[in-house]
Parts: C-alpha cells; sequence; structure tokens
C-alpha cells in the first residue's frame, strides 16, 4: 500500500525532549501556513536547539535546517535558504537508510523548486532529477514524496518544451496521487494539470492559453492566495517574460491580482 506520510512518521518520539521537538516543528508548520514567518522561523530555532535532545539528532537537525530554508525562501532570504538547504542535504547524504533518503530528495525537490524561481533552471533539473533517483529505491514508503519530485520535474520538462518526457513520466505520479486523494487535491490538480499541457503540446499562444485557463480552475478550487496557484502564476511570468510576452502578464495580473500578491 502506498503510504502518504510526514519526515517525521519513523521516527522514536518517545522521549519527553523529542515530544518537546516535534512540538515546535508542528507550531512551526501550522504558523508556515498560516504565513506568520517571523514565528515559524522563531519556533524552528527553537526545535533546532532541541535536536539534540532527540534520539536521532542529526536527522532532527535536519528536518529542522529543512523547515528553515523553506522559511527563508517565503522570506525571500535567498543567501539563507541555500545555506539551510546545503545544511539539510549534508546531513541527509551522511545516513544511508531509508529515513535519510527520504529527507534528501524532499530537500532537493524543495531546493530545485527555489532554483527555479530565481532562474537557475539547470541546477533545479539536476536537483529534481536526483531526487526522483534517490526516492525510487524505496518503493511505496517513499512513493508519496517521489510522486511529488516527479511532478515538478514533469513541470520543469513543460516549461522547456520538452512534452514527450513530461508525458513519459507523469502517469505513474498521477496513479500514485490518485491513490492517495481525491480530484480537488492540489497535488492530483498540479499533476493533471501538467498532464494536460505536456499531452496538448500547445504552440506558444495555446500553451499560454492551456495554462491560463487551468490555473482559473485552480483559483476557484484551491482559493486565490494557494501556495500550489501562486507557484503556477509566477512560472507563468517567467515563461511569459523569457518569450517577450508582457502584454500576457499585464493580462494575468488582472484576472490573478490577488494570487500574484501573495
Amino acid at each position: 500500500m502506498t503510504i502518504k506520510k510526514r519526515l517525521i512518521d519513523d521516527m522514536d518520539l518517545s522521549q519527553i525532549s523529542a515530544k518537546k521537538w516535534k512540538s515546535e516543528l508542528s507550531l512551526a508548520r501550522m504558523a508556515l501556513a498560516e504565513n506568520k514567518l517571523a514565528d515559524a522561523s522563531r519556533l524552528l530555532h527553537r526545535a533546532y536547539e532541541l535536536s539534540g535532545e532527540v534520539k536521532e539528532s542529526d536527522y532532527a537537525r535536519g528536518v529542522c535546517e529543512l523547515g528553515m530554508a523553506v522559511v527563508a525562501v517565503h522570506q525571500k532570504k535567498s543567501s539563507d535558504a541555500h545555506k539551510h538547504f546545503e545544511k539539510a542535504i549534508s546531513i541527509a547524504r551522511q545516513g544511508g537508510d531509508e529515513s535519510h533518503d527520504a529527507l534528501l530528495g524532499v530537500t532537493l525537490r524543495h531546493y530545485a523548486n527555489a532554483l527555479l524561481d530565481e532562474g537557475q533552471i539547470d541546477q533545479a533539473e539536476q536537483h529534481l532529477e536526483e531526487s526522483v533517483s534517490v526516492l525510487q529505491k524505496h518503493g511505496v514508503t517513499t512513493a508519496y514524496y517521489l510522486a511529488l519530485s516527479v511532478c515538478d520535474l514533469a513541470g520543469l520538462k513543460v516549461i522547456r518544451r520538452d512534452f514527450e518526457k513530461a508525458q513519459a513520466i507523469l502517469p505513474t505520479a498521477i496513479e500514485i496521487l490518485g491513490a492517495l486523494t481525491d480530484s480537488e487535491d492540489a497535488d492530483y490538480m498540479r499533476a493533471t494539470f501538467i498532464f494536460d499541457v505536456a499531452n496538448n503540446k500547445p504552440e506558444e499562444e495555446e500553451f499560454f492559453g492551456l495554462w491560463q485557463d487551468n490555473a482559473t480552475k485552480m483559483q476557484y478550487q484551491l482559493g486565490s492566495k494557494h501556495p500550489f496557484l501562486v507557484r503556477v502564476l509566477n512560472r507563468f511570468a517567467g515563461a511569459a517574460k523569457k518569450a517577450g510576452r508582457d502584454d500576457l502578464i499585464q493580462q494575468a495580473g488582472g484576472i490573478f491580482a490577488s494570487s500574484f500578491k501573495a
């Protein structure tokens, strides 16, 4: 059975100190979801300080480094984000077991998305390729993480207009997400959206039209400030700018104004 789980689910958190660490981490996750970035950062640093008292201390620190990297990305602190991503990757590479590989695969995916937002598409692609390679080794227990990395890699292939590659790798991810979620889940919607674009192999004008149509559906079902929609629109803007289509950015800005400001 495919499992949808978090990075900390297999940890021994029976100790009182470990329970405190988990509590700080959970509160940080909630703060991030509510866009309370200063609170999330404070809670993650507190969790990091408690990591030394957790049985799997190095792994616990790696999870905190990943969390701090994600928060720094949201705070637009690129240098800090890179530093935390690199530390999380270094810790994950030293483990050699399934849990550390999961941490490595997830960290590489988040790092790739940050790099892609910075326009570093080649490095982002390398990170996603490695993420998929690492997560493929462990079967059902890392299948959920694998599906997300495959979706991101397929999305990057679509940006490169390598539609055949995107088509080839997406069906497995859609099957995994279909088993774990429903048709209104954000991850599932994103996967089917990417597959729709890849399957149609649109020319430039149709490509942007299809992108906008799917973004409209996501806005209706997920809300204008959902992070997946914001990411889709930012990628739309980046692709349009690269194609010299400022008119499309202005058009999308009028339709999705609140999302671009998110």
